[in-house]
């Protein structure tokens, strides 16, 4: 898009049981959703980063699962190879200058540090690091949140460190912040408006297109489900204007696409082609 770049940055897979991770879905629904799941039955979902270049800045939304295998009750996944595609993407994790966390979940926070002499240090050294206030006091309360993260792997090198972005604010020229509370209490998209065309990246407000066609499944980690739903259902009709391309870092096959309407709140998801 005119002198961005944009590239999905892969950084590993999760699989998980869909009548257990979708909340309001059933077991039939999923009979008949079969080209969706695995030949185990699983849904799969992709985990990894949005890479934006924009004359010196490399910014990284997102930092995937880390370089780990996880096993859990409604599923198992493993990360490891953002910074290989980094390389393949002709840059080193000393070149990136701003790294933007959507919100602090693990599959999303993963390769904020690493080891290094015995101590863990932040991952990209000469990036500033940005999330909403709202999302680094609520993790800082509940440290014992299921869904908490390593405080010495992730919150301690941050310490002093992370600034706090507002709704509305520019980033950089033209990409801008936008607050989408629900799936966390201090959830970040970025919309990205170039030559009357913009990308949405748009986060876990979904984690499956199959969610613009029931809005009402909620993903099991959605801290507050009511008000994830209606994130949801007030923000499709905007997604689906004309010169809106969506970038979701959870969606298997392409990361990006397009929201079509098809009648009054429904929505189908199509894959981008050039």
């Amino acid at each position: 898009m005119g002198k961005y770049k944009v590239t999905y940055l892969p950084d590993g897979e999760g699989y998980t049981i869909p009548s257990f991770s979708y909340h309001g879905s059933t077991e039939e629904d999923w009979k008949n959703l079969k080209q969706y799941l695995t030949k185990e039955g699983k849904s799969l979902m992709s985990i990894g980063s949005f890479l934006i270049e924009y004359k010196n800045e490399k910014i990284l939304f997102d930092l995937g699962i880390g370089d780990i295998h996880y096993t859990q009750p409604e599923g198992s996944g493993d990360g490891g190879e953002l910074l290989n595609n980094l390389k393949k993407a002709g840059l080193d994790r000393k070149d990136i200058t701003k790294v933007i966390y959507s919100h602090f979940h693990p599959d999303h926070i993963g390769w904020t540090s690493i080891e290094e002499n015995c101590k863990r240090i932040l991952t990209f050294p000469n990036a500033d690091y940005y999330s909403s206030k709202n999302e680094w006091d609520f993790w800082k309360d509940n440290i014992n949140h299921p869904l908490a993260v390593d405080q010495k792997g992730f919150r301690e090198p941050l310490e002093g460190k992370i600034k706090f972005l507002k709704d509305g604010e520019e980033i950089i020229p033209n990409l801008f912040v936008k607050f989408e509370f629900g799936h966390t209490p201090g959830l970040i998209n970025l919309i990205l408006n170039v030559d009357e065309k913009r990308i949405w990246f748009m986060s876990d407000m979904v984690h499956s297109d199959l969610q613009f066609e029931n809005p009402d499944w909620c993903f099991f980690s959605d801290n507050n489900e009511e008000r994830a739903i209606k994130t949801r259902k007030n923000t499709f009709d905007d997604l689906s204007k004309p010169n809106t391309i969506i970038a979701n870092s959870h969606f298997v096959e392409d990361a990006f696409g397009y929201l079509k309407k098809e009648g009054e709140g429904k929505y189908k998801f199509e894959r981008y082609t050039k």
